[in-house]
């Protein structure tokens, strides 16, 4: 498409429209297609009677590995916030941060280790970890106990990752 005169809206636009079919056509290619070993789900049915997680999952030979610190749902400053909710999706926008900084995305997922104080909050964190997973499905670990390092801290996550 070629432009005449200075019409950066309509440039802009243009630009945005290139931009949009190039990450649809980037998320579409299938990584086994071309060639690109992923890690592989391992079912033998228990955790589908359970939740949205796999029963294991078996990394491929020269995978790069990430292991996460326990990470809480913390404010920029350093701060709790006091409700569960906010804890939750700020300890996944932390962990999804680590992982891009390894190059890595929520699929490289092979294990969480989820740590919550109480069970009320519960089917509040599996919709916040639906949204942040997706389609994935990792191992998981989920646990309820009686208190974490920080007083108010009410979830901490952990996560091992492998691309």
């Amino acid at each position: 498409m070629l432009y005449q005169g200075n019409d950066e809206h309509l440039a802009a636009d243009f630009l945005k429209t290139q931009l949009y079919k190039i990450h649809t056509f980037y998320h579409s290619i299938q990584p086994k297609k071309l060639g690109i070993k992923m890690n592989k789900v391992i079912n033998v049915g228990v955790a589908e009677k359970l939740g949205k997680y796999s029963d294991a999952i078996e990394v491929n030979s020269g995978a790069r590995w990430l292991y996460t610190s326990g990470t809480p749902g913390l404010n920029e400053d350093g701060t709790l916030p006091p409700d569960f909710e906010s804890q939750a999706k700020l300890a996944w926008k932390s962990i999804i941060a680590m992982l891009h900084a390894a190059d890595m995305d929520v699929e490289n997922i092979v294990k969480i280790n989820q740590s919550m104080i109480r069970r009320e909050d519960l089917q509040a964190y599996r919709k916040i970890r639906d949204e942040h997973l997706g389609l994935a499905r990792p191992a998981s670990m989920l646990s309820f106990i009686s208190e974490l390092v920080m007083p108010g801290m009410l979830i901490e996550l952990e996560i091992v990752a492998a691309k």
